[in-house]
C-alpha cells in the first residue's frame, strides 16, 4: 500500500455522505481510507453503512469505536495504517479529487520527509474566506528542523495535519497526546521535529483541501481555560527545541509562539469577563514581550500595539480592534 489516509468522524450525519463522496472521487487508487467513527450517537453509523451498500469502494475501511476523542481516534488509525505515506483528513471538510494523488506525487518527487500544502478556508456554503499557509514566503525547501522551529515561532507553520503528507516511519514512536483537547496536532508535529534531527520538509502553494468553518466546531465553543493548552504546547515546543540544541536566536523566535498564545488568552478573557485570567495573561505577556525575538516588522508593530492595550487595560478597545491586529 502506497498511502494511508486517516479520517476520524464524530456525530457527522449532516456531512458524512459528502465526505464519503469526496473520498470515492479520489483519483489515486493505491490508497486505504481508514475512517474511524468515534462513538457517534447520531445517525453517522447508519449513514456510512447505507452509503457503502450503495457505492462500494474497497479503498474505504470503516471502524466504529467507543468515543475517546480525536487524538485516540487518529492513534487507532495509525495502528492500522499500512501505507508508505500518511495523510490525515478531517471528516467535516471537503477535498479536491486530486488531493491524494497530488500529495503522494509531490513527496515522491522531492524525497522529503514531509510535504506541506496550503489550504482554502471556506464557509459552509463553499465561499472562500482565505488561504491558510505561507508556502510562497517560506519557499519550497527543503527546510530543516531549525528553520521549522523558527517558522512556528513566527506563526507561519501550522499544526493542522490535513496540510501535510508524512513518511509513515516518522510516526513509528509518535502518537497524538490524548490529554490535549486542543493543539494536539501541533504537539505531535513538535514530537516529530524533536525526534528527527535531519528532517527535511517542503512547502507547496497548491491547494487541494477546503477547511470548512463550521460554527459548531470545538474551536468555536472554547472556554477561557482551554486557551492554556495553546500556551502549554508552545512551551513544550520551546523546551524540545532547547533540548535538541537549537540556537539562542531560534529559541528567542520560538518564544513568539507563546507570546501569540498568551495574547489570544488575554483577548478571550477580556471578552468573557475573566478578570483573573486577563491579569495573568497581561503579566505573562510583559515578560514574553522582552524575551521574544520578532523578525517581522509588521508583527513587531502588532505586538507593540497589543502590549500598549494590555498595559493600559483598555479591554473595550482590545476587543474592538483585536481581529484587525
Amino acid at each position: 500500500m502506497k498511502v494511508s489516509v486517516i479520517i476520524p468522524v464524530y456525530n457527522a450525519e449532516k456531512f458524512i455522505r459528502q465526505t464519503l463522496d469526496a473520498l470515492h472521487a479520489q483519483t489515486y487508487s493505491d490508497v486505504e481510507f481508514i475512517m474511524i467513527d468515534d462513538g457517534s450517537h447520531d445517525q453517522t453509523a447508519t449513514c456510512i453503512n447505507t452509503w457503502l451498500e450503495s457505492t462500494p469502494d474497497e479503498r474505504i475501511v470503516v471502524f466504529h469505536t467507543v468515543n475517546q476523542g480525536v487524538s485516540k481516534a487518529r492513534n487507532f488509525g495509525l495502528e492500522r495504517a499500512s501505507g508508505q505515506y500518511l495523510i490525515f483528513l478531517d471528516g467535516d471538510d471537503d477535498y479536491d479529487p486530486h488531493l491524494v494523488e497530488a500529495y503522494v506525487n509531490r513527496i515522491e518527487e522531492t524525497g522529503h520527509d514531509i510535504e506541506v500544502f496550503q489550504v482554502d478556508k471556506v464557509s459552509p456554503t463553499g465561499m472562500i474566506l482565505g488561504v491558510m499557509g505561507n508556502a510562497c514566503a517560506i519557499g519550497q525547501g527543503p527546510q530543516d528542523r531549525e528553520a521549522l522551529y523558527r517558522f512556528y515561532g513566527q506563526q507561519v507553520l501550522y499544526g493542522y495535519p490535513f496540510m501535510y503528507i508524512f513518511r509513515r516511519d516518522l510516526w513509528q514512536k509518535i502518537h497524538f497526546d490524548a490529554k490535549l483537547r486542543y493543539q494536539e496536532d501541533v504537539a505531535a508535529l513538535g514530537d516529530i521535529l524533536a525526534a528527527y534531527a535531519d528532517i527535511k520538509v517542503g512547502f507547496n502553494a497548491a491547494r487541494y483541501y477546503r477547511y470548512v468553518q463550521h460554527p459548531t466546531s470545538a474551536l468555536h465553543s472554547m472556554q477561557v481555560s482551554d486557551y492554556h493548552q495553546f500556551i502549554e504546547v508552545a512551551q513544550r515546543l520551546y523546551w524540545q527545541a532547547q533540548s535538541v540544541g537549537s540556537s539562542a536566536e531560534t529559541l528567542a523566535i520560538l518564544k513568539g509562539a507563546e507570546l501569540s498564545a498568551v495574547m489570544t488568552l488575554a483577548q478571550a478573557a477580556s471578552l468573557q469577563g475573566a478578570i483573573t485570567e486577563f491579569e495573568w495573561a497581561r503579566e505573562r505577556f510583559k515578560i514574553l514581550y522582552v524575551e521574544a525575538k520578532i523578525p517581522s516588522f509588521k508583527v513587531r508593530m502588532r505586538r507593540y500595539i497589543q502590549k500598549m492595550l494590555l498595559m493600559l487595560r483598555w479591554k473595550w478597545l482590545l476587543n474592538k480592534i483585536y481581529a484587525s491586529l
